[in-house]
Formats: structure tokens, sequence, C-alpha cells
């Protein structure tokens, strides 16, 4: 059977309080302005569990994705297949994605623009195309690529893959890695000379009866840093400020978290990561300041009740430079409330 779907997403923000000459926190639209824009628009088909979504939608890919940390996500008119293809001989689970991107709204933008111009190539009037896909032989190994292509602009190749073990009933380790190969492509308009650049990282967590401990690093090759101009950074070394991104920078992180119901305070959960990032230089060789930053995140959620639905997010950032570059503060409290209304 083919289903028929429809769907429209309608955002605004709006100042409530703020001096013009000041920045903001990056929830209204430069420079403390007001906005608002349908952000999706969409029709899609789908047949059993694959999906055709046409115009306005979110995608969720890595380095194409909502990035939605200020509330308003990107969106992208777009043109995608995805589906899965369950126990298949041999590969088990294979998960697919396809399509062309044409234009991109960025979070605080009412306005979509094309992909090319959205990655700094002045004037340029490209789309992307992307073809990606994850195979799960069995139920605790997964392996993943995804292609992302501007033409005359630039490729982002993504690679990951993810294995856990159960060692006991109580304690599971899970080992991931990641790779990320840039370069530019044809008539290389982004920065009118040839670049190519990658990033490799590892990532390994521990959990134990609620308790969940990670250690990850990364590396980023010197000769230009990576670029993530549709979405989040999907790195596993990425904190609230800084994604650790930089040409030749090399970082680590270390993090642990705790669901509190184990000791009977159902819905509430934390965690807390600290991450430096050494050695990091401009695509041109200029050496950047070291930096260091620590997250701290608390969630409350209820799932039963008169308040289902409801989750309250509170998550502070400090972010220091090395030397005299100075440090950065940040408080986010961010309340959900998702209620049925039919």
């Amino acid at each position: 059977m083919i289903r028929f779907l429809i769907g429209a997403s309608y955002y605004r923000s709006d100042k409530i309080s703020g001096d013009s000459d000041e920045g903001g926190t990056g929830l209204l639209a430069p420079i403390q302005k007001s906005y608002d824009v349908l952000g999706e628009a969409y029709v899609a088909l789908r047949h059993e569990e694959h999906k055709m979504t046409l115009y306005r939608q979110i995608i969720d890919l890595p380095y194409l994705n909502k990035s939605d940390s200020r509330m308003v996500p990107n969106t992208f008119e777009a043109y995608m297949l995805r589906g899965l293809f369950r126990d298949q001989p041999v590969v088990g689970d294979v998960e697919y994605a396809a399509g062309y991107v044409d234009q991109i709204k960025r979070k605080t933008s009412d306005s979509f623009i094309s992909m090319a111009q959205a990655a700094g190539a002045v004037g340029v009037d490209r789309g992307l195309f992307t073809a990606g896909i994850a195979i799960q032989p069995t139920t605790n190994f997964l392996i993943g690529a995804v292609d992302h292509y501007v033409d005359d602009v630039f490729n982002t190749l993504y690679l990951e893959s993810n294995y856990t073990r159960e060692l006991t009933d109580d304690l599971d380790l899970r080992f991931d890695t990641q790779f990320t190969h840039q370069q530019s492509v044809g008539d290389e308009l982004l920065i009118g000379d040839d670049f190519s650049t990658w990033m490799l990282s590892g990532r390994l967590a521990a959990s134990w009866k609620g308790l969940m401990c990670t250690a990850a690093a990364a590396k980023i090759n010197e000769d230009a840093r990576i670029r993530n101009p549709y979405g989040s950074y999907p790195g596993f070394v990425s904190l609230m400020q800084s994604d650790f991104n930089s040409a030749n920078e090399e970082s680590w992180l270390l993090g642990v978290s705790y669901d509190f119901e184990r000791v009977g305070l159902k819905g509430l959960s934390s965690f807390v990561n600290y991450a430096r990032g050494n050695n990091a230089q401009t695509s041109s060789g200029a050496d950047l300041p070291d930096t260091e930053e620590v997250n701290i995140t608390a969630d409350y959620k209820v799932d039963e009740g008169i308040l289902r639905g409801f989750w309250l997010r509170v998550r502070w950032s400090h972010l220091d430079f090395s030397g005299d570059a100075g440090n950065s503060d940040e408080l986010r409290v961010i309340l959900n409330y998702e209620f049925p209304i039919l």
C-alpha cells in the first residue's frame, strides 16, 4: 500500500528585550530582529519502509541536518528518498538515503539560499547531491557512509562505524570510529583555489547501571579546517561553543553521564563533558590559541500524568582560550511541552 502525506511547519521568533547594538543570543536574526518563515511544506509518498519527500523539509544526515540548538532548525528545499531493507543476506539491515538539495534556510533566516552560497561561494547557484548507506549485519555492529557533492564547490565524504559489546548484564562497551574527507571540486568556486583535508576520530564508552563514561580523540589534517555549512558538525569532540575542527588541531574529550532513575529520581539525567584542543592553525598556517571547554547539562522529563511531554533542559558552558585570548560563558534554559490536541 502506498500512503500519501502532506506536512508544514511555520516558525516565528520575536524580540522581547535587547539592545539593537548587541549581538544577542542567536535566537533572532541579525541584529536583534524578529523573523518568521514557512520552514517546512512537503508532500511525501510512503510504501512500507521507503519514503519519498518533496520540497521543504528537515534532513537528518551527518553534515546535512537541522542543527536546532537555537530552537528553530535548518530546513531544506529538497527531493529525498529514504528507506530500509531488513534482514538481507550477509549484510543484515540496509538503510539508504539519496536525493538532491537545492536550497537551505538557516536557523535564524526567513529566506532560502542555494547550497553553494551557504558554503561561501558568493553569487553561485548550485545544489547538493547526496547519497548514503548504513549496513547493520548484527545488532551490535553498524557501518555507514554518506557523500555530499556540490558541483564546482566542494565534496564531503563521511564514514562511521559503531560496535557494542555486552560484557555482563550491567556492563556494556561501545567503540565508534569516524573519518571525514573534504576537497574542492570542479571550478573550485568556494575559495578560488584547491583544498583537501580530513578528520579522523575515535570514541570509547562504557556504561554500567545508569552511569556512562566516555573518552574520545580527534585529529584534523594541517591543510584546512573541516567545513560544516549545512548543519552541526558530527565530530565526537564537539561541544556547545567549539567544534575543535580547525586545521592541524588535535583534540580529546572526557565525559560522564548518569540517569538518576536508579536512585529514585525518575526523569532526571545529567552529563558533563570536558574537551581540549591543541596545535590549531588557520588554513594559511598561522597559529591559533589552544582551547578547552567544559559543558554541564541537566535534563528533566515527565512521561506520565498531566505534565506528560514536559522537558526542562539546563545547559552551561565555559570556553577558555590560552594566553590572552580570553574566555566565554553560555547558559541555556530550554522548556519543551509536547501534548496531544486530538
